[in-house]
Order: C-alpha cells, then structure tokens, then sequence
C-alpha cells in the first residue's frame, strides 16, 4: 500500500474522516463537506488500512483533501491520527458512510460566534438503512426533546458525536479516543470530559 499526504494552510474548520474498506461511499461523504459553501476547510481523510480503491477516490479530489494512510488499528486509532493533523480551531469528525445535509457547518458556526464561550455543538441526525428511514432524529431515540428553534443546552456526553473546539480537546489529553474501545469510542472521550466538569 502506498502513502500520499497533501497539506492545507491553517485554517477555522477542520473535519476528520476516518475509512476503512467504504471506497464507494466516500463520494458522499466528501461531496457533503464540500456542499457547506465553507471557504478554506481542512478535510482529512485518514484511510485504516483498507484494501479496496479508497486512495484512488480520495486522489480524485486533489489538493482538497488531505490523505494519509496507517496499519488497520481501528476507527478510535484512525481519529487520534486525524486529530493530531487537523490545524483548524473548529474540528468536526464525519464518518465515511454518512453525509452532512447543506447549511450544517455555517449552521454551527452561527452559534460559535453568538456564544463564544461555547465549547461544542451537537446536531440532530438521520439514520437510513438499505434506503430506508430507521430513526427519524437521533436526538428522539436518545431521549430527548428539543424545541425546533432553540438550540440545544448542553447536554454530555452527546456533545461529542459533533463539532467541538481545538481548545476543548486540548484539555481532554491525548488521545481523545480510546482505542481499546472496539465501537463507541465517543462515548470514552465523553467520559473525559465529564471529569472535567
């Protein structure tokens, strides 16, 4: 397997995209990024191992994506790595089979900038399988209710599946993600940061 890495300039946002064997979803993944209409992104594409045509799709969008590759040492593991390039003040984690809808980035963004001393932004989701809606709002299936037009207090650990300051993750330690957690690495960094509260 061969390596490739190209770099950004420093930058507000950065989103790391951790893959391993989802070449044909990527497109998806990547494409909902660019979409946002956010100048200057640092997108970071860090590829766990896979055996499939994943450098080849990422080779496609050029300079617009960082790609960097390691030994398949898991989702947490490939974050950690992801984190440790990202240069951006905000910095957002995307998987490579789902999507971000139009508008979410300057959504939060919005809301940094109204508040500045909020620390993190959670945002509701869709889960679809096999092109079926299976969960209409994350945050139902979670338990909670919010009011369409307000935004959301905070509420850990469920902040942590979203977008999040450098400076939050700073104090987290490193790495944020455990990786001895084989599924649900968010909900460790999610324990960290309680500790700090």
């Amino acid at each position: 397997m061969s390596c490739t890495s190209t770099t950004k300039a420093r930058t507000s946002f950065s989103v790391v995209l951790p893959t391993f064997n989802r070449a044909r979803f990527l497109p998806d993944a990547l494409d909902s990024i660019f979409i946002q209409g956010v100048p200057d992104v640092q997108v970071i594409v860090v590829d766990d191992g896979s055996t499939d045509d994943t450098e080849a799709v990422v080779a496609a969008y050029g300079r617009d994506v960082q790609y960097v590759c390691q030994k398949n040492s898991g989702v947490a593991a490939a974050r950690n790595t992801g984190l440790n390039l990202a240069k951006g003040r905000l910095i957002s984690f995307l998987d490579s089979d789902d999507v971000w809808l139009p508008g979410k980035m300057k959504a939060e963004s919005s809301l940094f900038e109204r508040d500045p001393s909020a620390e993190a932004v959670i945002s509701d989701s869709e889960r679809w399988l096999e092109n079926e809606l299976v969960c209409p709002s994350w945050f139902a299936e979670q338990g909670l209710v919010v009011h369409k037009s307000a935004p959301l207090p905070p509420t850990p650990p469920l902040w942590a599946k979203r977008k999040i300051t450098r400076a939050a993750l700073e104090r987290l330690g490193q790495p944020p993600f455990d990786t001895s957690f084989e599924t649900h690495q968010c909900w460790g960094l999610c324990e960290s940061h309680d500790s700090l509260m």
